[in-house]
C-alpha cells in the first residue's frame, strides 16, 4: 500500500483522509495533505531551511495526530514555512518524536486556497487495517 490521503466532504470543515503501510508514513502523509489543503507553498529560492524537534505525548493516537498536525499548522501559518522533511525518531500509540526540517515559503510563487485555523477532535479517527492504518481529520477553516 501506498500512503495517500484525500479531501473528503463536511457540511462546514474541511477533513482529510490517509491511509498509509505504516504509522510513519501516517503521520507525514496527514502532515503533507493538510499542507496541500491550504495550498500550494513553493519553497523560497535560497532560503534557509530550519530544523525543529518535536516532542509530544498523548493519551490515544488518534489525539497525537491531532497534536501533531496542530504542531505543523503552527509552523506553515505562524513561520510561513511549508515542511520539507520528517525523521521520526520514535512514534508508536502515544508518543512521538520527530524532527522536522521546514523552510520559508515564497508568497510570490504560493498559492493560498484557504486558511485553516485548527486542527479538530469532531469526528477524528486512527484505525489499524490489514494493510496499515487510516485516519480522518477535521479541519476549521
Amino acid at each position: 500500500m501506498q500512503a495517500s490521503w484525500r479531501e473528503i466532504p463536511h457540511t462546514a470543515d474541511l477533513g482529510i483522509e490517509v491511509t498509509a503501510p505504516d504509522r510513519a508514513a501516517l503521520f507525514e502523509t496527514a502532515a503533507r495533505g493538510m499542507i496541500a489543503c491550504i495550498g500550494d507553498l513553493s519553497p523560497a529560492a535560497g532560503a534557509a531551511a530550519e530544523t525543529v524537534r518535536v516532542l509530544l505525548a498523548a493519551a490515544d493516537e488518534a489525539a497525537l495526530l491531532r497534536d501533531w498536525l496542530a504542531e505543523v499548522l503552527f509552523r506553515v501559518d505562524q513561520r510561513r514555512m511549508t515542511l520539507a522533511a520528517v525523521n521520526f525518531a520514535a512514534l508508536d500509540a502515544g508518543r512521538l518524536d520527530a524532527e522536522i526540517t521546514l523552510v520559508p515559503y515564497d508568497p510570490a510563487r504560493s498559492v493560498l486556497r484557504r486558511e485553516v485555523k485548527a486542527v479538530t477532535y469532531h469526528q477524528l479517527s486512527v484505525t489499524r487495517t490489514a494493510s496499515g492504518f487510516t485516519a480522518r481529520v477535521l479541519f476549521d477553516i
